[in-house]
């Protein structure tokens, strides 16, 4: 499913979202905030680095299943499928578990791209600088 519909994706995500699958995108965004520095650096810019922790657990799976529905139509029935119940985490020498009910499950080839998909309009809004 990947391999089929990961075009649309990168279409409806563009450079909005470098992790859509675009070739060489992180390496072009990297190459490019370096020359955007190296330009302005003498003139009092700055960079600033934001991680989000544990950003791909932390997606609400109920937003990025609807953002699917909307942006990412041929593939939103499989995600549909693979996320609506709860994987359950089984932890070795222990009698309890652990329910996953937000974010991409690790491993999915599909995560990725799901992920993606869940926060474009997130990243538009921001680039607009519209409100919410």
């Amino acid at each position: 499913m990947a391999y089929l519909t990961n075009d649309d994706v990168k279409n409806a995500c563009g450079s909005d979202q470098l992790c859509s699958g675009v070739e060489g995108g992180m390496e072009g965004a990297i190459h490019g905030v370096k020359q955007l520095f190296d330009a302005n650096c003498e003139d009092g810019w700055g960079l600033l680095l934001v991680d989000a922790a544990n950003a791909f657990n932390s997606l609400s799976r109920v937003v990025a299943l609807w953002n699917a529905r909307v942006i990412w139509t041929r593939c939103s029935r499989f995600l549909f499928n693979s996320y609506q119940g709860f994987a359950v985490l089984i932890l070795s020498g222990c009698s309890s578990f652990i329910l996953s009910k937000e974010g991409v499950t690790q491993g999915d080839p599909l995560g990725m791209l799901m992920y993606a998909i869940g926060l474009l309009p997130l990243v538009q809004k921001l680039k607009t600088g519209s409100s919410f």
